[in-house]
């Protein structure tokens, strides 16, 4: 799929470190945050957000209130848009496994992002691009895989089954595809097929049998199996960039940010594999800049990249990394230097898009939970 991006401003040179030390001096390159990293890892067990969340939650009522058709605020193109949307939908679903007294307002806002979600602009890039007149049909899963997610988040937060025809027509269309491959998965473009998107998918069918008590499971193995099987590439052992059906070919190259994504993910689906991969990704795709900073990087080795390191901020938290987590926010909050306005928060060269992102980065409470257990009242 092309150029599949979260996009979160940061911008992370290791220039940053040698000029600082001189401009600044060591008091002017200490991280300066809003909240303490263990506040984050700790808000399941308080029973509250954290003052910031509260305030990207505010400030991206800015962004949902409005009409369907309101996208004012998400600066890409609109085919990246469905990102955005499903990212920061599942940043929400977290406030009530956090905070009682919160479904209902959340139901509410996911509602208004499905609505989002449904809307022509974010999905017609797929007519556009000649790839079918329907974008749910066939292929397509790094569409309908986030958007069948949605619906199930939907029903669990608010109880209400709005869309539950149209997530049980499109879980048995996923489900269909994964039994009609020999890849036992769903495409994006039709000859290209990765294993971010289809842990969306995979996702989504776990959460369609908590909701609905079917079983998934025949289907979750077999893309379990042949992940593992044909997916790990070698020296790194990490997940592929991508799978090319038609030549049955699996792409050499590693991605940073598929493999946060992937990885984020897979924990809630097979955690003892994603917890096997984790540490490599780490080593292969995470630099520590004086014990206090941290980016990620897009290529092994490579030089910091905004998609990785928001994937990476999601991939900490799911593994319960305080201290990676610490420094790639520490990173962001010293490039991405924030602004409180009343009850809500901005941040130097972030969109609405991006904030959504690192909304999720910041209060995942890790989403097997949400497959285990159920918000509170």
């Amino acid at each position: 799929m092309k150029n599949k991006r979260i996009i979160i401003t940061v911008t992370i040179v290791a220039a940053l470190v040698g000029l600082a030390i001189i401009s600044l001096g060591i008091k002017g390159l200490m991280p300066v945050r809003q909240t303490p990293t263990a506040d984050y890892f700790a808000q399941k067990a308080a029973g509250h957000l954290t003052p910031d969340e509260w305030m990207d939650y505010r400030s991206l009522q800015e962004f949902m209130n409005p009409p369907a058709t309101y996208f004012k605020g998400y600066d890409m193109a609109p085919e990246f848009w469905k990102y955005g949307l499903a990212f920061t939908t599942y940043g929400l679903a977290c406030i009530p496994y956090i905070e009682g007294g919160q479904r209902v307002a959340v139901g509410h806002y996911i509602d208004k992002m499905i609505q989002k979600m449904k809307q022509k602009p974010v999905w017609e890039d797929w007519i556009k691009n000649g790839y079918g007149d329907d974008p749910v049909a066939e292929h397509n899963i790094m569409y309908k895989g986030h958007l069948n997610v949605m619906y199930g988040l939907h029903q669990l937060i608010s109880g209400s089954t709005r869309w539950d025809k149209d997530s049980t027509w499109l879980t048995n269309n996923i489900a269909a595809e994964i039994d009609a491959t020999p890849y036992s998965g769903v495409t994006c473009e039709p000859d290209d097929y990765f294993v971010q998107c289809n842990s969306i998918g995979i996702y989504s069918l776990l959460l369609y049998d908590k909701l609905h008590g079917t079983d998934h499971s025949k289907q979750v193995n077999s893309w379990l199996t042949w992940v593992k099987s044909r997916m790990i590439v070698q020296p790194y052992g990490l997940l592929a960039r991508a799978y090319h059906p038609e030549s049955d070919y699996v792409d050499q190259e590693v991605s940073g940010y598929s493999n946060g994504w992937s990885l984020t993910f897979l924990h809630a689906i097979d955690p003892a594999f994603a917890e096997s991969l984790y540490p490599k990704y780490k080593k292969t795709f995470t630099k520590d800049i004086l014990g206090m900073y941290a980016y990620a990087s897009e290529h092994p080795d490579g030089l910091s990249n905004p998609m990785a390191h928001a994937c990476a901020m999601m991939v900490s938290k799911e593994m319960g990394d305080q201290e990676l987590f610490d420094k790639l926010l520490n990173s962001i909050e010293k490039t991405s230097t924030s602004t409180i306005d009343g009850n809500t928060i901005s941040y130097k060269g972030m969109d609405k898009y991006a904030q959504g992102v690192l909304f999720l980065g910041k209060i995942n409470i890790g989403l097997g939970k949400i497959l285990k257990e159920l918000p509170r009242n």
